[in-house]
């Protein structure tokens, strides 16, 4: 389970909060840019590869 901190404030924290999440949660914080990983967790990284890859092709 990857640790993820808050970097908006949701429903299940405050914004700089930090939690672990399962690997489909992080993801779609991640995604919405609500989230970052804090710690190295190899089944995050696509997501982040694959938000940046989004951002190039606008």
């Amino acid at each position: 389970m990857p640790k993820v901190k808050f970097l908006k404030d949701l429903c299940s924290g405050q914004a700089g909060s930090v939690h672990d999440l399962q690997d489909y949660e992080a993801n779609v914080l991640i995604q919405l840019g609500a989230a970052e990983v804090i710690s190295d967790n190899q089944s995050i990284k696509p997501a982040e590869q694959d938000k940046k890859s989004a951002k190039k092709g606008d």
